[in-house]
């Protein structure tokens, strides 16, 4: 396939790639919704922060789902005979690339974002009513306690929620293209270890550096180091913590991805 991108054919392998999986999407969507109700009736109650279901729910939404789905919708490549059967499509690799992309990132995560939008609504508002109702507790302190799921005061938390969605999605799609069985459990593994491998190798080898272990904030990527007196704080530059914040909110994320659309390529033979 000689020319990049077609937007006729785009919309052909969009529609015939959900046909297909219509059945897992549908029941995998049921399942994400069921979980997020599941968190906002079994742990919320009127005596807890309430903040911290969305927040988890949205974890389950951006991060969590989002592998599992990637993954699925990659196991086309995981077959040898599929893999030959992806060929005589005439598709280019990109329009593979964008097709998944577009299934995680325009349809499935706008849908989850809004339905858990409004179950935090429909769940909030009944905690609300029973604290009023209960008379423990006066109306700033519910507001204050109870507290709905914002994207707009707690967007902070949603980039940084989006940006480890790209890499955990980015990081499991270039594992379903490496890996042609157990790619998903094989991947995680592989992250976890060499995840666990960095932290600790950085701060032992800072330990062993300076004499003295070595917190980072992150995002600032501040240090503190921690003496035997008192803590020393160390501040970056803000040219040195934007930097990194970009690097890493931004590019590693899109290099990640566009590392994936070029293991497309070697995955079809």
């Amino acid at each position: 396939m000689k020319e990049l991108f077609g937007f006729k054919r785009y919309m052909s392998l969009l529609k015939k790639i959900l046909f297909e999986n219509r059945v897992f999407l549908f029941g995998y969507s049921f399942i994400v919704i069921f979980l997020e109700v599941m968190i906002y009736f079994l742990n919320g109650n009127i005596y807890q922060q309430t903040t911290q279901l969305g927040i988890f729910s949205l974890f389950i939404i951006l991060v969590l789902s989002p592998t599992i789905l990637v993954n699925f919708l990659m196991n086309d490549y995981s077959d040898k005979n599929k893999r030959i059967a992806n060929i005589m499509v005439p598709v280019s690799r990109f329009e593979n690339w964008l097709v998944i992309f577009t299934i995680c990132y325009l349809i499935f995560l706008p849908i989850h974002i809004m339905i858990l939008k409004f179950l935090d609504t429909v769940f909030i508002d009944y905690y609300r009513d029973l604290a009023l109702q209960s008379k423990d507790f006066s109306l700033s302190q519910i507001e204050e306690k109870i507290k709905y799921l914002s994207f707009y005061k707690d967007y902070n938390v949603g980039i940084l929620f989006f940006v480890m969605s790209f890499y955990s999605t980015s990081i499991f799609l270039i594992g379903s293209l490496t890996f042609n069985s157990l790619s998903y459990f094989k991947t995680a593994f592989i992250f976890v270890l060499l995840y666990f491998s960095i932290l600790y190798a950085t701060k032992y080898i800072t330990d062993y550096l300076i004499g003295s272990s070595v917190t980072l904030n992150f995002p600032s990527f501040d240090a503190i180091v921690n003496l035997s007196s008192d803590p020393i704080y160390v501040k970056n530059s803000a040219f040195l913590a934007f930097t990194i914040k970009w690097l890493l909110a931004a590019v590693i994320p899109i290099v990640l991805w566009l590392v994936a659309l070029l293991r497309f390529k070697e995955k079809e033979i």
